[in-house]
């Protein structure tokens, strides 16, 4: 592998640090698409419940 610990070293920090990036990436697009979701499930709630209202 790597001769140089120091190299070798270094080489496992950029690692660990491009997986943890990754990682939050993906926490944070999971996070935007869960509000989206909500956010449409809101919106149908609110035009069922204004249709219901127009109709009684």
């Amino acid at each position: 592998m790597h001769p140089d610990l120091a190299a070798q070293a270094a080489d496992l920090y950029r690692a660990e640090a491009e997986r943890t990036a990754r990682e939050e990436r993906a926490a944070r697009q999971a996070k935007r698409a869960a509000r989206a979701a909500d956010r449409e499930r809101g919106a149908r709630r609110e035009r069922a419940s204004q249709e219901t209202a127009r109709g009684a």
